[in-house]
């Protein structure tokens, strides 16, 4: 994951990402993270997650049509520049833990390193 541009439209910054190709594992374990991340904060988990936190909010959700595929899509509004980067930081070593930890292939180079 890499910090995208923020743009700004009143009275928001906005930062935008996108990946695809992630397994539906992952995409579930991510979306699972960041909401144990931001418990004490309001959240609706219908097609994704949205997290509300003060003066703004993110999302994370699959944009994809097709059911074995996921197309991520994060999004983070904010009032705050600072604060929308700081979400994207968290959020980037969130998901690259995440992937990391849930890589099939990985997990599976892992497994033959072991045996030898």
């Amino acid at each position: 994951m890499v910090l995208e541009e923020i743009t700004y439209q009143v009275p928001y910054y906005r930062w935008t990402y996108m990946e695809a190709g992630i397994s539906p594992e992952q995409y579930d374990k991510f979306i699972n993270w960041v909401s144990g991340e931001f418990d004490l904060c309001l959240q609706e988990e219908h097609n994704g997650l949205k997290v509300y936190h003060p003066n703004g909010w993110l999302q994370i959700a699959n944009t994809s049509k097709e059911p074995e595929q996921v197309c991520l899509q994060i999004i983070i509004h904010n009032k705050s520049k600072k604060a929308v980067e700081l979400l994207s930081k968290e959020l980037n070593v969130l998901y690259n833990a995440c992937i990391f930890m849930y890589d099939p292939i990985q997990k599976h180079q892992k497994e033959i390193i072991s045996k030898v």
